[in-house]
């Protein structure tokens, strides 16, 4: 078995950083044996992965460092690792500031152990720092993959915006691939002169408050207060908890769609007279069928991610409109028509992003989402602050909709359920 280099790490940690080193401590002591392997070892396994490759971690590690610009005074790496990219970026004499970040202080008091970081924790330009003290992510940083997986619950929203950064270019293609594909089967682009674009809309409606309804396991704890409350605000909906609302005798006033999958049985047997419906939101992508069986009257949007418009110019060159944030989630452009009808109250229901008793959605239409949870592998807090379980696209939405969110200051967001996903910059009922 390898030296066992806490007790020489913690000495600089213990000289520089005191509540850090006091947490370390707390920490090494209570180890718990099933969750590594190898310890002390130049290999440990930590909650079954692997922390340094086995392949060529000096190069992996050079190349983890690459990421930064070598002109940059300060950089960030997130996770403690093997001190390697540590050691590559300290190189640089134009660094004059480098922060450590802990994403985890169990993980942490074991890579203590496990690899001599002395070198750079006695470097004066270091700083070692807890995740829970970093509010955004930073412009100049670099991380080790294992330990950003490992975080805890303090590091979950760095985590997910780091693995969004990686996924974007990837996501974007496919998205764009998906839209165009849709808007080639679309005949329905031919009648969309029939229709108007959301624009004429908003200069004719406003609201002080207004119901976004997601679809989330937590909407069918609150249908009833939000039938009592329906005429004190505008009700806007996504395309799927339709149904579910009419089923209560509730009509909302407004229903937007942005998914260019077929999904008919969400508008089909609507018993309800056509001067009743609600006003249609759509993206020119929206599946013909479901849009032909609308009786209501129909207004046209588009995104407004500039990545995305591209695969709309021509039409909108034709068609003009009205863009709402979308940024992959229908709740999306649903909260920004409530902020363009100038609600300065917005409520969330069913904005949940997570499995709520085994639940994926709250609507009555089946999926195979519903059945297939294992999918769900990802852990995020919830109001109650425990973790429940989740997947990378709805921490994706729930992470653009707490941007979206950091900027309407001008507005008060509230959030509905404790059990859905913790939504930052949201109040709760």
């Amino acid at each position: 078995m390898n030296e066992n280099y806490l007790s020489k790490n913690y000495h600089y940690i213990s000289l520089k950083w005191e509540k850090i080193s006091h947490n370390i401590a707390i920490h090494a002591k209570n180890i718990d044996s099933n969750f590594c392997m190898n310890i002390p070892s130049s290999s440990p396994i930590i909650d079954n992965m692997q922390i340094v490759s086995s392949y060529n971690p000096k190069e992996e590690a050079s190349l983890q460092a690459s990421k930064i610009n070598t002109k940059s005074e300060i950089a960030y790496v997130f996770g403690i690792g093997s001190g390697l990219i540590q050691r590559e970026l300290l190189k640089n004499k134009n660094l004059k500031k480098l922060c450590i970040i802990i994403m985890n202080y169990d993980v942490a008091a074991i890579l203590f152990a496990c690899f001599d970081h002395r070198f750079w924790l006695k470097d004066n330009r270091t700083e070692l720092l807890f995740v829970k003290d970093i509010k955004n992510l930073p412009q100049n940083y670099t991380f080790y993959p294992p330990c950003v997986k490992l975080t805890d619950g303090n590091g979950y929203e760095i985590r997910d915006l780091i693995e969004m950064q990686l996924d974007e270019s990837y996501n974007n293609k496919i998205i764009s691939k998906k839209i165009k594909k849709s808007l080639k089967k679309n005949i329905y682009l031919k009648e969309i002169k029939n229709d108007k674009n959301l624009t004429a809309l908003l200069k004719r409606s406003s609201f002080n408050k207004a119901f976004v309804i997601g679809g989330g396991p937590s909407i069918v704890n609150y249908l009833d207060f939000i039938k009592k409350n329906q005429k004190k605000c505008a009700i806007i909906c996504v395309d799927r908890m339709f149904k579910t609302l009419l089923e209560k005798k509730i009509i909302p006033n407004f229903v937007v769609c942005s998914d260019p999958g077929e999904h008919t049985e969400r508008f089909e047997n609507i018993n309800i007279p056509i001067k009743s419906y609600p006003k249609l939101l759509y993206l020119p992508s929206t599946n013909f069928k479901m849009l032909k069986l609308w009786k209501g009257k129909k207004y046209y949007y588009y995104p407004d991610d500039k990545k995305n418009m591209k695969v709309y110019k021509k039409i909108f060159n034709q068609y003009p409109g009205e863009k709402l944030f979308l940024q992959g989630s229908t709740i999306h452009p649903c909260v920004d028509l409530a902020a363009k009808l100038q609600s300065n109250e917005i409520f969330l229901f069913g904005a949940d992003f997570c499995l709520i008793n085994q639940r994926t959605h709250g609507s009555s239409e089946m999926n195979k989402e519903e059945i297939n949870t294992s999918i769900y592998n990802k852990e995020i807090l919830n109001g109650n602050g425990e973790v429940v379980k989740t997947k990378p696209s709805l921490i994706s939405f729930l992470r653009q909709l707490e941007f979206y969110i950091s900027k309407r200051k001008d507005i008060v967001f509230i959030n509905s359920s404790k059990s859905g996903a913790l939504i930052k910059g949201a109040k709760y009922l």
